[in-house]
C-alpha cells in the first residue's frame, strides 16, 4: 500500500477529488507506519503498554485495503470506503486483543 504514494510530490492542491483524496489518505498511512514505533513510545493512555502506534497503523491500513479495492470516483465514495475499513481495522485489533486475554 505504502508504494501508491508518492509523498515527495507536493505540489499545491486547489481541488480535492477521490483519486486526490486517496493519495492523502496513503500518503498520512505512510507517515504513520513510519512513526509507529515513537508513538509505541509515547503511549500511556489507557495501558502503557507500547502498541498505540501499531494499532493506530493497524486500523488505517484496514482503510487503505478498503480503498485499494474501492472506486475512487468521488471523495464521498472514498471516505466511506475509508471508513468502512478502518471500523473493521479497529474492530480486528480490539477482537485480538480479547483472543490473547
Amino acid at each position: 500500500m505504502k508504494d501508491s504514494m508518492n509523498i515527495e510530490n507536493t505540489s499545491c492542491v486547489r481541488t480535492l477529488d477521490g483519486e486526490g483524496y486517496a493519495r492523502l489518505l496513503f500518503g498520512g498511512g505512510a507517515l504513520l507506519a513510519a512513526h509507529a514505533d515513537e508513538l509505541n513510545d509515547l503511549n500511556v493512555f489507557p495501558v502503557p503498554d507500547g502498541d498505540t502506534g501499531s494499532n493506530m497503523t493497524r486500523t488505517v491500513e484496514g482503510g487503505l485495503a478498503e480503498i485499494a479495492a474501492s472506486s475512487h470516483e468521488s471523495v464521498g465514495a472514498v471516505s466511506s470506503a475509508f471508513t468502512r475499513g478502518t471500523l473493521l481495522g479497529a474492530l480486528a485489533t480490539v477482537c485480538g486483543l480479547f483472543m490473547i486475554m
